[in-house]
């Protein structure tokens, strides 16, 4: 998996940026007890930015990082784009390397990339809100199930100590705090 980024400044503390970039997407990963992909860090500069004014290693010893470093000075816009274009025209596919090259010619693809980039991490917060309202709502059930259930076995004349052993997740606190609401409301 690539993580890209654009800059048109260096600056060795952005570094940390990639790297706080990688650690989320490898926690996220783990959270969702799946195994994280290779993770590669390329960042793409702009045409002031030159090879030599930029260090790809990170290194705070017991951690090494390489980015993949792309400099648009180093590109011939006007030998790659008309190529590109001619190519496309000739309903062929692009490589990985050409569709890059595309993007970072193109400045209207590449906003439109990344508005649809942002649109897809807009959709992945309401799904994730989505599941998580879900979530609180099959808790709620089941504690109002559950609550219908400890009432029913109170007026049934089960303790509250039996039915804080037989009730999952109710403690006998819990079991009490009922008995004191159904007996307040038979006031």
């Amino acid at each position: 998996m690539a993580v890209v980024d654009y800059e048109s400044a260096y600056d060795s503390a952005d570094k940390v940026k990639y790297l706080n970039y990688l650690t989320g997407i490898a926690n996220r990963y783990q959270t969702e007890g799946e195994p994280c992909p290779t993770l590669r860090m390329v960042v793409i500069y702009t045409g002031d930015i030159r090879r030599e004014s930029v260090s790809c290693h990170y290194s705070i010893g017991a951690l090494q990082m390489e980015i993949e470093a792309a400099f648009l000075s180093e590109l011939d816009a006007e030998g790659i784009l008309p190529n590109l274009k001619e190519k496309v025209k000739r309903g062929e596919l692009l490589s990985d390397e050409e569709l890059m090259e595309f993007i970072i010619i193109d400045q209207e693809t590449a906003k439109r990339i990344r508005r649809a980039i942002e649109m897809t991490q807009v959709a992945r917060i309401f799904e994730e809100e989505k599941l998580e309202a879900v979530k609180r709502t099959r808790e709620q059930v089941a504690e109002q199930i559950t609550e219908q259930i400890v009432i029913k076995m109170l007026k049934r004349g089960d303790t509250p100590e039996e039915i804080a052993f037989v009730v999952p997740n109710y403690s006998l606190e819990d079991v009490e705090a009922v008995r004191a609401k159904l007996v307040g409301a038979e006031d």
